[in-house]
């Protein structure tokens, strides 16, 4: 799991470090729409977004 776990923050520094800009939201209270329409306003369809729990 330590292996497994470097290599997550390795690579999602990476990607941080080539980002012009890092947005960081709580959505917990947010409704599914909501939160769909905030995410395709942000990133277009062909660009790959960074979610916390999902593996791209």
């Amino acid at each position: 799991m330590r292996a497994e776990k470097a290599s997550i923050v390795l690579d999602l520094s990476e990607k941080l470090k080539r980002s012009p800009f890092v947005l960081v939201t709580d959505y917990q209270r947010m409704k599914v729409a909501d939160f769909s329409e905030l995410r395709n306003r942000l990133v277009p369809r062909d660009k790959r977004q960074l979610s916390p729990g999902k593996k791209m």
